[in-house]
Parts: C-alpha cells; sequence; structure tokens
C-alpha cells in the first residue's frame, strides 16, 4: 500500500486515509469504533457512516445522530435510486464539520458518485484542502480512482481498527 503527498502532520504521515476494502466489504464499525475512541480523548469527530445496506442503507451524522435515508422509495416494479434531497442534506453535515474544524472528519466511502464528482467528493476535497485529517473507505476496485482524486495524497489502510490508530497517532 502506498501513500502520496497531501498537507503532512508533524511525523511526516498523509493527513488524509482510505480504508481499503474487498468489493463487498464494509468498515462502518471500524469507522463507529475509531470515533467513539476519539470522543471519549475529548476529540472532536464530523461526518457521516452508513448504516444498513441497499435500500434499507441510510447515512448516520456523528455530531447529531440525525440520518439520511440514501435510497428513494420508488415502489415495487420501480429500480432503487438515490435521493438527492436526502443526500444535499448529508453534504451538509461534512461541510459543518470541515467549518468547525473538527479534529477528524469521516466519510462514509468513496464510491462511484464521488468518482464522477457527485456525492460526497466536494466535501472531501474541501475537508482535506482545510489540511483535517479525513478518514474514508474504498473498494478495492476504486482504490486507484481515490488515489487520482487525492493526487496520491493519501494514506491506505488495512481494514483493521488497529491500523486506523497507528495512522492516527503518527499525524
Amino acid at each position: 500500500m502506498g501513500s502520496g503527498e497531501h498537507r503532512k502532520g508533524g511525523s511526516g504521515i498523509w493527513r488524509a486515509a482510505a480504508i481499503v476494502l474487498p468489493v463487498h466489504g464494509s468498515a462502518q464499525d471500524i469507522l463507529s469504533q475509531f470515533a467513539e475512541e476519539l470522543r471519549g480523548l475529548g476529540k472532536t469527530v464530523g461526518g457521516l457512516i452508513q448504516r444498513g445496506l441497499k435500500e434499507e442503507a441510510e447515512l448516520v451524522a456523528l455530531d447529531t445522530g440525525e440520518s439520511f435515508p440514501l435510497m428513494q422509495k420508488l415502489g415495487n416494479s420501480a429500480c432503487c435510486a438515490i435521493d438527492n434531497q436526502e443526500m444535499a442534506s448529508a453534504c451538509m453535515v461534512v461541510r459543518r464539520a470541515v467549518e468547525h474544524a473538527c479534529d477528524l472528519v469521516i466519510v462514509n466511502k468513496f464510491g462511484h458518485m464521488e468518482i464522477d464528482g457527485d456525492g460526497l467528493a466536494d466535501e472531501m476535497m474541501a475537508a482535506m484542502a482545510a489540511g483535517l485529517p479525513l478518514l474514508t473507505t474504498v473498494t478495492e476496485n476504486r482504490a486507484a480512482a481515490w488515489q487520482s482524486f487525492t493526487g496520491g495524497m493519501t494514506q491506505l489502510l488495512p481494514p483493521d481498527l488497529e491500523a486506523v490508530r497507528h495512522w492516527w497517532r503518527s499525524l
């Protein structure tokens, strides 16, 4: 796993990191547990984690607990589609974390929407541009797109809580 140049912490480790997952993997439990650990240390953590899968998926604000259903309910015969109004509201959660200069900004994942410059892409870039530590997840098949998105200025982590802790301690 490589790293590139983003804003460096005092020890020279990059401030943006992505947990690299198998294609159908999830690290939302790791993100949730790590956020709770940091809060227990008096750190401010903002952003979003995902709960549930597919049609039941929702984004949850780490600061308020507010939830945003991801999928529109279009009926039994219709295809599922992202609820753009809920996504716009979720974007504001990450923007709020950046505005408040949280100690850590978490974004549930870098996915197909972000690859296309949609979803939470602008908010992720805003956190990185502000020099805030950003933690997200990315699947193996999208890791190259994440590296391109960040200009290689990120650290890739295995799906392991201790690896996340090590990244954090090195900032």
